[in-house]
């Protein structure tokens, strides 16, 4: 999985009364060029999932929260980005 399959969410979870949806990036993030653009385009996919009528349908209660998950520190431009956007950022 990573931040470069931009037109999916990685996985979905329910966890302690909130709906994780979650993003991997177990490359390095230096093989990825523009990897903050990148994540940038699969956060706006996670929240248009967000959006959707069947999500809705599921989980309409639940608050949700987007976490990414990566095995490398991500650069300063990427922790900004998530700061920006409400991602909480796993390592």
């Amino acid at each position: 999985m990573s931040v470069a399959e931009v037109h999916r969410v990685d996985a979905i979870a329910v966890r302690d009364g909130w709906v994780v949806l979650s993003i991997y990036q177990f490359e390095p993030w230096d093989t990825l060029a523009q990897p903050s653009e990148l994540l940038d385009h699969k956060i706006a996919t996670a929240l248009a999932h967000v959006r959707s009528a069947a999500f809705q349908a599921r989980y309409h209660r639940l608050p949700v929260r987007i976490e990414l998950s990566t095995s490398e520190p991500p650069d300063d431009e990427v922790l900004a980005l998530c700061a920006r956007r409400g991602v909480e950022v796993l390592r």
